[in-house]
């Protein structure tokens, strides 16, 4: 039964009109005024705090959080119990292949990739009548886009359901549960997924995550046949003449430290869902006890240790370091993750990887990469053979690339050893390098590289995997390299200028939703009705040149282009033309948060 307290939330947000995902933070409302990242490190960790205890709102209206939405926990548990059940049954009857597939774009299927690979590794060495992967993945754009921008995709409601089509179409007798993942409830292709599985009598079930209330999503175009959008599809879903068994699995965990970032909060919350529908899942198979407070309360545990001092100090170095990179980029700066690890360094090649749509960052500003070896796992190869991207082989084979002292090299380890391109990286290059370090044994650091051990969180690790198992021990590592991962590269961009108040304003306009949230921010900068922000960006996207295309042209047109939204918000800040929008830009070297404060100061002195 619904809280008093979420229909207070649901209808202050249905009121207001903004989606929880789209709000701007009041925690981090003047985040671009940090000069350290330790002082951005000081309000991540209040902006995560919200996703257990919830976030004000308004004065008066204040979420639960997801450790006190009982709604949400006990679908979770009613959908563990089903998966579990699912999973017995297919033990007994080897004949058939049941199959939990979680689905997303962008972050959210970057995280589907993440969490199926690793479950079903479990489930393969923990029973042997499983010999499949019981967990499966789709992302929109296929495994090219686990670390490229592949976004328009992400607006194809029929690509989606071929998807699913195609992976239950593989065996003979399949089933599956079906798992979506869409941040702001808003993604077609996850609509076109959820509107199959409500008419395949294979899906036994289905899930949706998301953080905003159901009666916010989006009004999209047509996702079926019936041509319906995303918003009427859900609404007959719910109706009582719907007797699927779904779940909508959608906390309010409040606004985004960056405005509509959902790979930061919205994501993580996310990894917590999967995590704890899937480690449920395992304990009831192997009748382990397992609340929820106590799992909860490990992810807590490990946020405060993130945040603490002995880690935060170190953590703002690397922030600020990695600042120094982007503002240096003309001498060789570039901020580079690199792990041994196959599943930790997939997270640094995706947080490296998001930072381009995100913050319109190039692809040699921040790169991530895996050590490759002769004994990698094989469960990893659709990640290695769509992305070469990130083979460790790219450091050594363009090493002029990495010499410069801007260049900053941050390595993230699971074992207490010096890697080869560690030691090449220390004697041939000046570039200053770093190792965050997950073993339970204490890197020293040396002259040339600066280790930073996470001693009280392997303690917490160690007490995880007695309580919870092995499986649950990596999941709480890769939540929280995660959280780091996300405050060096936010924090580093918001220091080089990259957001205005708490709003990134430099977005890539690749897709429909970055579309209107670009015509969103210049409202909230530019106090100008949405008609007039969507003609300026029309104006900037054309370069001045007026149009008669469609939403489609306009998004193709853009999507290769910088500095689209930086240029429509000079433009209708000074009412000046293109050509003198772009070289205004230009004169504070391209940082809008300096642009626009000096466009203002010109203002508000006449």
């Amino acid at each position: 039964m619904i809280s008093l307290n979420r229909t207070r939330v649901e209808d202050f947000v249905i009121k207001n009109g903004t989606p929880v995902t789209e709000m701007c933070n009041r925690i981090t409302q003047d985040i671009d005024l940090c000069t350290n990242g330790e002082q951005i490190l000081a309000l991540l960790s209040q902006t995560d705090e919200e996703i257990f205890s919830g976030s004000e709102l308004s004065d008066e209206i204040r979420s639960d959080g997801f450790e006190n939405d009982h709604l949400i926990l006990n679908r979770i548990s009613c959908l563990s119990e089903l998966i579990r059940e699912q999973v017995e049954h297919q033990i007994k009857n080897p004949s058939q292949q049941f199959k939990i597939i979680l689905s997303g774009c962008g972050t959210s299927g970057r995280l589907a990739y993440l969490c199926s690979q690793t479950f079903s590794k479990y489930l393969k060495s923990s029973f042997n009548e499983i010999n499949y992967n019981l967990c499966d993945y789709i992302i929109a754009g296929d495994e090219f886009a686990l670390v490229n921008s592949v976004e328009a995709v992400e607006d194809k409601a029929h690509i989606g359901a071929e998807k699913l089509k195609n992976i239950l179409d593989q065996h003979s007798n399949s089933s599956c549960v079906y798992i979506g993942i869409t941040c702001g409830l808003s993604a077609p292709f996850v609509a076109g997924q959820i509107d199959h599985c409500l008419k395949d009598p294979r899906v036994k079930a289905f899930s949706l995550i998301g953080f905003n209330p159901l009666e916010m999503t989006r009004k999209t175009h047509a996702v079926n046949k019936e041509n319906e959008s995303f918003y009427h599809l859900i609404k007959k879903i719910i109706s009582p003449s719907i007797d699927k068994k779904f779940f909508p699995l959608n906390p309010i965990i409040g606004p985004e430290p960056i405005t509509g970032s959902t790979r930061m909060k919205s994501g993580t919350t996310t990894k917590i869902i999967l995590d704890l529908i899937l480690t449920k899942t395992i304990c009831l198979l192997s009748n382990r006890e397992m609340s929820d407070q106590v799992f909860l309360s490990f992810y807590q545990q490990a946020k405060f240790c993130v945040y603490s001092e002995e880690i935060r100090k170190s953590i703002g170095v690397l922030i600020d370091k990695s600042s120094d990179a982007l503002r240096n980029l003309n001498n060789g700066g570039s901020i580079n993750y690199c792990s041994s690890s196959e599943r930790l360094g997939l997270l640094c090649c995706v947080d490296a990887s998001e930072c381009l749509p995100t913050y319109g960052a190039s692809k040699n500003d921040i790169k991530g990469f895996v050590q490759i070896s002769s004994c990698m796992d094989k469960q990893w190869n659709g990640f290695y053979d769509n992305c070469p991207s990130v083979w460790s082989t790219n450091i050594t084979e363009n090493l002029s690339n990495f010499k410069s002292y801007d260049c900053v090299f941050i390595f993230v380890e699971e074992e207490n050893n010096q890697s080869e391109i560690e030691e090449i990286l220390a004697k041939q290059t000046d570039c200053q390098l770093y190792k965050i370090n997950f073993c339970t044994t204490i890197t020293k650091s040396t002259e040339r590289i600066q280790a930073i051990n996470l001693e009280t969180l392997n303690k917490i690790l160690v007490q995880a995997e007695q309580k919870l198992g092995i499986y649950f021990k990596k999941c709480l590592e890769e939540f929280v390299l995660k959280l780091i991962l996300n405050a060096i590269s936010t924090g580093a961009h918001v220091l080089y200028g990259k957001t205005y108040k708490n709003i990134m304003v430099d977005v890539r306009v690749s897709n429909i939703k970055l579309y209107w949230r670009a015509i969103g921010i210049m409202e909230k900068l530019c106090n100008l009705k949405r008609e007039e922000c969507e003609c300026y960006l029309l104006k900037s996207i054309y370069k001045g040149i007026e149009v008669d295309n469609g939403i489609d042209e306009h998004i193709r047109q853009a999507s290769p282009e910088k500095f689209i939204v930086p240029i429509a918000l000079v433009m209708a800040l000074t009412k000046c033309d293109y050509y003198m929008a772009k070289k205004l830009l230009n004169e504070s070297k391209n940082s809008v948060r300096n642009c626009i404060f000096k466009i203002k100061t010109n203002f508000n002195n006449k």
